[in-house]
């Protein structure tokens, strides 16, 4: 047998075997995948748009506070701890993940969160799902 031949008997095993690892991702996993990743970026849409009305109550809170009933003098502690409070969350993020407390980072960790809690509520590993990600890419790597 000749070299040609055996890679030409190689590159078509390696095209089987990912053609038959794509078609288990496609039809029983991608389905799920693709969902619980749509329902976790909505989630923390939802989280976000609430961070935001919490944010604007806390506003409209504090300005009839201090225009209407009480006087800067009494509202100024509470506001300082309100600031401080979220100086005080930043750092606990930032021991915790080891990433800044900025959106990007604090939206990548709860999508990360909740899609890890969603795969598991519909049983689907997420282990399994990636280890048969890295054979397809690695497949497709080897055959080219």
């Amino acid at each position: 047998m000749s070299v040609t031949k055996l890679m030409a008997d190689r590159r078509q095993r390696l095209q089987q075997q990912l053609t038959q690892r794509q078609t288990v991702l496609q039809t029983q996993q991608q389905p799920i995948i693709e969902q619980t990743a749509q329902l976790s970026q909505r989630l923390v849409k939802l989280f976000f748009w609430s961070l935001f009305g919490g944010f604007v109550a806390q506003f409209c809170i504090l300005f009839q506070w201090v225009f209407v009933t009480f006087d800067w003098n009494l509202v100024e502690p509470v506001t300082y701890f309100l600031g401080y409070t979220w100086v005080w969350l930043g750092l606990v993020f930032f021991k915790l993940t080891g990433r800044d407390f900025c959106y990007e980072s604090i939206r990548a960790e709860l999508e990360g969160r909740l899609y890890r809690r969603l795969a598991m509520h519909n049983n689907l590993d997420v282990a399994k799902c990636e280890a048969l990600q890295a054979e397809i890419a690695r497949l497709k790597r080897d055959i080219s």
